[in-house]
């Protein structure tokens, strides 16, 4: 397994996170009001954090029912550093951003200091199905990315549903990363972090 293997799956860290809603809310007034108020109180709460690590499960639909899927720890410090540990399907593999030379270093299966390689950020090699770059997944583009979507890049109904502790939201827009395509974005935001989770 080289380099390039290694790499792709990075593509939509924390670019989409699934879960399917089924209630609308009623009348674009409380719509919009209900969605100011989940987008305030995310940027609030993001602006109260300086550290967070959070395991991710990602599943991504590539074709029809196909998917793939990639397991890895996740770990940003403000202003701006991101790790990486992945544990599926490239099992040890390590990216940290920024390096001393602003790059990305990727270390497959972890071997420090055997095998490093040190990559543009948006190099094809760390680009995945969306285009986003590893300088492109903390929390705090997230919450923009989700303002975007049920705001100015907004192409379909937006659907808003509360469940035990959580609130959920699915809208039709445009690509955070691929502005050419549309996506099904659905976002699952904790109410008592009020966060993405």
């Amino acid at each position: 397994m080289g380099v390039k293997a290694a790499i792709p799956l990075f593509s939509a860290i924390i670019g989409l996170i699934v879960v399917i809603s089924s209630e609308r809310v009623s009348g674009p007034a409380a719509e919009a009001f209900e969605i100011d108020t989940l987008i305030a109180k995310m940027q609030a709460a993001y602006a109260g954090i300086a550290d967070y690590r959070m395991q991710v499960d990602m599943k991504t639909r590539v074709d029809g029912d196909s998917f793939k899927t990639a397991k890895f720890l996740y770990t940003f410090k403000k202003p701006h550093r991101i790790r990486l540990d992945f544990e599926s399907p490239y099992q040890g593999t390590i990216l940290v951003y920024p390096d001393k030379q602003r790059k990305v270093l990727v270390r497959p299966w972890g071997w420090s200091g055997l095998l490093e390689f040190h990559l543009e950020p948006d190099g094809f090699l760390l680009r995945g199905l969306w285009g986003q770059r590893i300088d492109q997944t903390h929390m705090g583009l997230l919450i923009k990315n989700i303002f975007r979507s049920v705001k100015e890049g907004r192409k379909g109904p937006l659907e808003l549903k509360e469940m035990q502790g959580h609130v959920q939201v699915q809208v039709l827009s445009e690509n955070h990363f691929l502005r050419t395509r549309l996506t099904q974005y659905e976002f699952i935001i904790d109410r008592s972090m009020w966060l993405p989770v």
